[in-house]
């Protein structure tokens, strides 16, 4: 695996980390965040999740 590709891995491990947090209801996000603001991030999220997937040659994994 070369450094690119390490850093792809990494950021979608990352990614789908934060969406699980999302998606369990934690309070990760800082008090500073509206409730409105949350499912944006989760949006957000899932929209990088599915991107690093695209370019990992990876079906989508969220939302289609």
């Amino acid at each position: 695996m070369d450094k690119r590709t390490a850093k792809q891995e990494a950021c979608f491990r990352i990614a789908m980390v934060a969406l699980t947090a999302l998606e369990s209801g934690e309070d990760w996000l800082p008090d500073n965040y509206s409730t409105e603001d949350v499912p944006k991030v989760a949006t957000a999220i899932e929209e990088v999740i599915n991107e690093l997937a695209r370019r990992g040659g990876r079906e989508p994994l969220v939302g289609g």
